[in-house]
């Protein structure tokens, strides 16, 4: 699952990899590259990771943009 994100004028896609639920095979690899083609940096980030501490996650996400 991609999660398009806009912060101070800068937008980015966060790909959570690994995302169990139904929307998991909505965004494939081709997508992400027809993202990044089009000038949409992408913050893959593990599903996973985020459920365990979302702190640090949301600390890497800071520092991306």
């Amino acid at each position: 699952m991609v999660l398009i994100v806009e912060r101070n004028h800068e937008t980015i896609g966060i790909d959570f990899v690994g995302y169990p639920e139904r929307f998991a095979p909505a965004f494939d690899l081709a997508n992400c590259h027809m993202f990044s083609r089009a000038g949409l940096r992408i913050f893959p980030l593990s599903f996973s990771a985020w459920k365990r501490n979302r702190e640090r996650c949301l600390r890497g996400i800071e520092s991306f943009l």
